[in-house]
């Protein structure tokens, strides 16, 4: 198939497409290869944002990933609320360091922030370490602040409403 053939199959069949790519992401193994997208794109910083990832490594393969996600997913009667964790935030991505958690509980849990000096926190666009009162607070993130600092987020915003 030509590309402009290809583009005009997706077109007319976007929505079947799109269904069934969302039917298999609620089964154990979509659940376990998105999980294993998610991962490999955190451990090698595709967008860049987020500098505390840059040492993380992944220490299996995708079958061996995939293989262990799956026996661990069909252990639950809900997929939709569950997301991969390290049990400890300073180790690799590797089967002995993985559990799976409901999305509050890995969002309570208290992970001790290596990175960023004590009363420091780290700004995604400026890619810098900023006092903690140059940012807002943010109950939802690890670290209690949102990402951009206050600055940031001005500037952002005042592009946004134009």
């Amino acid at each position: 198939m030509s590309d402009s053939s290809q583009l005009r199959y997706y077109r007319k069949n976007r929505d079947d497409i799109n269904r069934k790519r969302d039917l298999y992401r609620q089964t154990p193994k979509g659940k376990a290869a998105m999980m294993w997208t998610n991962i490999t794109a955190r451990a090698e910083n595709r967008n860049g944002t987020n500098p505390q990832y840059t040492y993380v490594k992944v220490l299996m393969t995708r079958e061996e990933f995939i293989e262990w996600a799956v026996k661990e997913l069909e252990k639950f009667s809900v997929l939709d609320n569950l997301s991969i964790d390290r049990k400890q935030n300073d180790g690799h991505y590797e089967i002995s360091n993985l559990q799976l958690l409901s999305l509050d509980d890995n969002r309570r849990k208290q992970g001790k922030n290596y990175f960023a000096p004590s009363g420091y926190v780290w700004c995604s666009k400026c890619k810098d370490y900023l006092l903690e009162n140059k940012f807002h607070k943010n109950s939802t993130s690890v670290s209690g602040f949102q990402s951009f600092c206050k600055e940031c987020r001005h500037e952002r915003r005042k592009i946004h409403s134009r």
